[in-house]
């Protein structure tokens, strides 16, 4: 594949280059790369947050963010160790040039991970340059083996924040996964490129203690594990419609339920389904893709704009303001019983805050009607 055959040059340049160098040289630059990697995979989201990228880029905040940390953090040790450490230190000619090709090896790897993770969180296609990261269950497909520089990069970071509760350090959870699911269309266009602050809330937060329908296992848990059944209400503007036809298209995947365990770890779930009225009883009904979460997409028209009326109009002022229409969708969530959620992602860069929990009862209204959802988008 292209981006595997990228990788390997970029990493064999590296340790070329460094068997050139020598091993002192190769040797300063790993160390520093090393660290300049942990400290950019632990702060990056404490960075977003503080600097309001988030709100401001929030597509583009979290590779920004991990970029501006490594590089600069990188050119700053580079500088210390070139004022401070002596460079006279002289090994033969064999051994220096092993081990600089050793240690640029282990560079070149750091390097190609952080630029790959920066790439894989863009707001690109579903699998970048060929690469199929991810099955449909969510399980893991293919990796850049053999040295495979993204997933050592998000170990380094996984490694370095573990359980902490810190800010500063919490939340690194798997973003090769979560940059996935980002990215994922489920195979009907589904994607958002506008994401501001204001086109998503979550309205309720449900526990659904005895579920009376049949709720599918999340894939990525084991069978044996103890689980409670969540509902979340989220709220979406219109505005992150499709701009050519008028429809929502949102896949399951990008809404993140992000819980914390009563050690304090926190840990990211995708919904299982979705709740809606079916029939002329308006009963409760699941819709779900079994374990095939990444297939899970709400499809549904923006009724403001894709009437023909509101087109021709649309056609003869062009610059109407257009009506904000909110459409409503009950997710399920099937987490471990000893998580407790705490907020819900959208597209992996707005955060919504989860409101107090209640319980989830038969009675109460729900806007997303069953008509609505089985209509079929147009083509792309």
């Amino acid at each position: 594949m292209i981006l595997q055959l990228a990788v390997i040059v970029l990493i064999g340049a590296f340790a070329f280059y460094q068997m050139k160098q020598g091993l002192f040289n190769a040797l300063i630059l790993a160390v520093c790369s090393f660290f300049s990697a942990i400290l950019a995979m632990t702060t990056y989201r404490w960075l977003g947050s503080v600097t309001n990228l988030y709100a401001t880029l929030p597509l583009m905040a979290e590779p920004g963010c991990i970029g501006l940390v490594f590089f600069v953090s990188l050119i700053l040790m580079r500088y210390l160790a070139e004022k401070f450490i002596p460079g006279n230190i002289i090994f033969s000619l064999i051994p220096d040039r092993i081990g600089g090709a050793i240690f640029g090896l282990f560079a070149g790897t750091i390097f190609g991970g952080i630029l790959l993770v920066m790439l894989l969180l863009l707001p690109l296609s579903e699998h970048v340059l060929g690469y199929h990261q991810y099955n449909d269950d969510l399980t893991r497909d293919k990796t850049l083996a053999p040295l495979s520089p993204d997933d050592f990069i998000v170990s380094l970071g996984q490694l370095a924040s573990g359980g902490s509760e810190n800010q500063l350090m919490q939340g690194n959870n798997d973003i090769l996964l979560e940059a996935f699911c980002a990215r994922n269309t489920a195979g009907k266009g589904g994607g958002i490129n506008i994401v501001r602050k204001d086109v998503f809330k979550a309205i309720n937060l449900l526990l659904w203690k005895k579920p009376t329908l049949k709720i599918p296992q999340y894939p990525l848990l084991p069978k044996t594990d103890t689980t409670r059944v969540w509902v979340v209400r989220t709220e979406i503007s219109n505005s992150v419609a499709d701009p050519e036809d008028f429809w929502w298209r949102l896949p399951a995947t990008q809404f993140k339920l992000v819980g914390k365990k009563q050690n304090g770890i926190t840990c990211s779930f995708y919904p299982v389904g979705y709740l809606y009225l079916s029939g002329s009883n308006k009963t409760w009904t699941i819709r779900d893709n079994g374990k095939n979460i990444a297939k899970l997409i709400v499809t549904r028209p923006d009724p403001s704009r894709v009437t023909k009326k509101r087109r021709r109009r649309r056609k003869k002022q062009d610059d109407e303001k257009t009506e904000e229409v909110k459409l409503y969708i009950d997710w399920v969530f099937r987490i471990p019983a000893n998580v407790t959620p705490k907020d819900i992602v959208f597209c992996n860069s707005v955060w919504g805050k989860l409101p107090k929990h209640g319980y989830w009862t038969i009675a109460g209204s729900v806007k997303l009607k069953d008509d609505a959802l089985k209509a079929k988008p147009p083509q792309k």
